[in-house]
């Protein structure tokens, strides 16, 4: 660990990234068991993660008030809260289910509209990313640097981009964080806040910038509507791919056809927690 590198966390985000990597490795745990066991796509999906959610929001609780905006569990409001706790615990769980790569552990905080902190483990080999707005990008301890002004290798996250050559991992918070450490050029995407909140921060900490299908600054959206349309990548990267587009992505992309929720709706309700 760097000499100093505690030094950018006052203490309550020192403990929330404590107790978050404690609760990632409680619910991979869990998670193994459930999958070697054949757990339903129902179950996971609608019992256990929100299960994992609320168990997690109970902690933050101790150390700062907060409402809590869950991909599974939706929003719940805190008395007196300023700061919101956006979380997706299991981003990717169709690939785990499917027992492929790609899946990840996801909190940000958002304070009065404006991302402070996000986390985001891949769970499959435990790389821990994490930001703090202004301090910067991390990866296992190490800070990143971001993308290269480049637009060859392109990420599609739950869409499709017509002409394009590009890769799909089924994980949008993986994939962004993919772009933080320079793995890829562009990250074209379209999915929930709770899924990328965490990403994003890390992906800006890390030099990236963020703008939505019109190459406009990115906003975040209320909590009734989460969904995010964006384009991420080096500064120099998202104007050239602005210029090839002509200024928009709008015509360009369409959604990516999944068999996710014919798969989540399958089965009955059968594990008893």
């Amino acid at each position: 660990m760097a000499e100093n590198y505690w030094d950018i966390y006052d203490p309550p985000w020192r403990e929330l990234l404590k107790i978050a990597v404690s609760h990632a490795e409680k619910i991979l745990r869990e998670a193994l068991r459930l999958r070697k066991e054949g757990v339903t796509a129902l179950d996971f999906s609608k019992k256990m993660k929100s299960r994992w959610e609320k168990e997690l929001y109970a902690e933050v609780l101790k150390i700062f008030k907060c409402s809590l905006l869950g991909k599974d569990t939706g929003y719940l409001k805190g008395a007196d809260a300023e700061k919101v706790l956006v979380l997706d615990l299991f981003d990717g769980s169709s690939n785990f289910l499917f027992d492929c790569k790609y899946y990840s552990y996801n909190l940000a905080v958002i304070d009065k509209n404006d991302l402070v902190f996000g986390l985001c483990i891949d769970l499959e080999n435990f790389d821990v990313f994490h930001a703090l707005k202004n301090n910067g990008a991390y990866l296992n301890e190490k800070k990143l640097h971001g993308p290269a002004p480049f637009i060859d290798r392109i990420i599609c996250s739950n869409v499709v981009i017509k002409g394009t050559y590009f890769l799909h991992f089924g994980c949008s918070s993986l994939e962004l964080c993919m772009l933080a450490r320079g793995s890829v050029d562009i990250v074209i995407g379209k999915s929930g806040l709770q899924d990328i909140a965490a990403a994003m921060l890390i992906a800006l900490e890390s030099g990236a910038v963020i703008k939505d299908w019109n190459f406009s600054d990115l906003k975040l959206l209320s909590i009734k509507k989460t969904r995010l349309e964006y384009v991420a990548g080096h500064r120099e990267s998202v104007e050239k791919l602005s210029q090839v587009f002509g200024g928009s992505l709008k015509d360009k992309a369409s959604y990516m056809p999944s068999s996710w929720s014919n798969i989540v709706k399958r089965g009955k309700i059968s594990i008893d927690i």
